[in-house]
Order: C-alpha cells, then sequence, then structure tokens
C-alpha cells in the first residue's frame, strides 16, 4: 500500500492498476511451473445439501468450535471493518489533499500489513507451544483496545505504531482461531467445518464495513471506530466469562 501510493502521487492512478495487473504474472507463471498428482475422489454418499447440514449441526454441538466460530465473527465484524474507513481517515482526520492523502494511506494500510506479517510470524515461532488458547484470548482484547487508542491519537508516527498493534492482534486471533478449529474437528467434517469457517469470516466482514460506513456518516469517523472498538471489547469479555475454556486450549 505505501509503494501504491508512492506510484499514485508520481505517475497518477493508471499506472497503479496497471503495476498491480504485472504483478499477476509471477502468480500466473508459478501455477503453471506446479505439477500435482492428481488425487481420487472418494465416492459421495449423501447430497451437498445434506453435507453443508452436517456440518452446522457438528458446529452446533460442539461447544469449543461454536465458541470459536463466535470469536471469529466478532472479529470479522468488528476488527477488521476499520479498514473501510483508512482512506477517509487519512483525509479528513490527518488532513491529506488529493495527492499525500493516498500517500497516507498506504502507509496506514502498510502499517496494519506489518503488524499481520509479524504476527504470522509470531505464531509460526510458537506453533510448538500449548498456549494457543490464551494468546487467542489476549488478542481478543488486544485490538480493540490498540483501535480505541488509535481513535483519539493525532500523531501520524503513533497511529502507524497502533495499526501495526492492531494488524498484530487481529490476526493472532484469525489464524489461532483457524489452528484451534482444525485441531478438534473430526477428518471426516474438515472441510465442511472449514467451509464455516469461511461463511463466517468472510460473509460477516461486508456487514461490519456497511455498519461502520454508516456510523461514519452519522458521527464521523473516530466516533465510529470508537463505537466499534468498544462493541469488539465487550464481546471478548463476554465470551471470556462465558466460555473460559478458549484460554486453555494447547
Amino acid at each position: 500500500p505505501a509503494a501504491a501510493g508512492a506510484v499514485y502521487a508520481l505517475l497518477g492512478p493508471a499506472w497503479c492498476f496497471t503495476i498491480n495487473g504485472l504483478s499477476f504474472v509471477a502468480v500466473i507463471a508459478a501455477l503453471l511451473f506446479m505439477h500435482l498428482r492428481p488425487v481420487p475422489l472418494s465416492p459421495r454418499n449423501q447430497s451437498p445439501m445434506a453435507g453443508i447440514v452436517e456440518g452446522l449441526k457438528y458446529v452446533w454441538r460442539h461447544q469449543n468450535i461454536r465458541a470459536l466460530m463466535l470469536l471469529i465473527g466478532i472479529t470479522s465484524l468488528l476488527g477488521l471493518s476499520f479498514a473501510t474507513l483508512i482512506p477517509a481517515w487519512a483525509i479528513k482526520v490527518l488532513h491529506g489533499s488529493a495527492t499525500t492523502g493516498a500517500t497516507i494511506n498506504g502507509l496506514l494500510q502498510s502499517a496494519r500489513g506489518i503488524g499481520a506479517l509479524l504476527a504470522a510470524l509470531t505464531i509460526a515461532t510458537i506453533s510448538h507451544l500449548k498456549v494457543k488458547g490464551r494468546i487467542a484470548a489476549f488478542g481478543t482484547f488486544a485490538y480493540p483496545i490498540a483501535l480505541l487508542a488509535f481513535a483519539f491519537a493525532r500523531s501520524m508516527a503513533f497511529e502507524l505504531l497502533l495499526l501495526a498493534l492492531v494488524g498484530f492482534a487481529s490476526i493472532l486471533v484469525i489464524n489461532l482461531c483457524n489452528v484451534l478449529v482444525q485441531s478438534q474437528v473430526e477428518d471426516s467434517l474438515r472441510g465442511r467445518v472449514s467451509a464455516v469457517y469461511s461463511l463466517i469470516f468472510f460473509g460477516v466482514m461486508p456487514i461490519g464495513s456497511l455498519l461502520i460506513g454508516w456510523l461514519a456518516q452519522w458521527a464521523g469517523e473516530p466516533v465510529a471506530i470508537v463505537i466499534n472498538a468498544c462493541a469488539a471489547l465487550a464481546g471478548a469479555a463476554l465470551i471470556w466469562i462465558l466460555v473460559p475454556r478458549i484460554r486453555i486450549m494447547p
């Protein structure tokens, strides 16, 4: 994003789209070089709809998996939707112009991405430790607190640091919830439960973006982020109280 902001400022939006399109050539080339062995398909003994219903029932019956799905839903709905407001934040709050606003937006997005990358590296480093539930629970409180601080900050350097913390903590929750779900589900239902996980994660994100956009139009960007962060903090506290077993998941 920071590079895109610089290209936008120097060359304009057309070159941003052109360079972005050319970057997919590397992905296409990598796919062409892959030689995968064919995997035999197992015979299907039920309809697709019956399989979907069975996966939903399995998620609902297992309290641990149900709690993790709720946690990922809260994170997707309230913890990621603030990114919708970052372009407006760069212009209205940090007073960027039509040119500098794109660069500021890129820097803010990049800070969040750096935090996410550090979270992924952290998860890979601690993968052998049986503290995933505890770290995920920490992340559910860390990202809304960082968001609250971001809503009141007006220093560019401080906001970049806070967005890195938000990216770090939210990715901890998202990735560790996925790991914990995968470690507890039966092999025969893994695909269907993963589909439910993806449905919740990607399905509620646009709803969260719509809600925070409406709040921002009604009360302004800082107030919208404060309300979102407080709701996420309340959800984390509710799960902490009602489902303490998440904290002891290995």
